[in-house]
């Protein structure tokens, strides 16, 4: 019975990366690196899904960005209120 190896993310990762660098399907670069298929696409899947959640989480926070310098010439008597939860609010307004 084979023993069970235990890898980090990083090293599934290099792993991945590897067999995306060479010509070989998944399966025949498992079996050749006596790699296991299932835990091969068990990884790669997890890998891939953190990066979107990590891609999605930055863009997200530079795209919720809000540029407020040009308001206050343009509207008079500026309000904003910046709702925090938890019933925090920040008001902010301009007489």
């Amino acid at each position: 019975m084979p023993s069970k190896i235990s890898r980090s993310p990083e090293e599934w990762q290099a792993i991945i990366n590897q067999q995306q660098a060479g010509g070989l399907s998944g399966p025949q670069f498992c079996k050749e690196h006596s790699i296991s298929y299932p835990s091969f696409n068990t990884w790669k899947r997890r890998l891939h899904t953190e990066k979107q959640l990590n891609s999605d989480s930055k863009n997200s926070i530079s795209s919720d960005f809000i540029d407020l310098s040009q308001l206050s010439t343009i509207h008079n008597g500026l309000r904003i209120t910046l709702k925090l939860g938890n019933g925090v609010e920040i008001e902010l307004s301009q007489l």
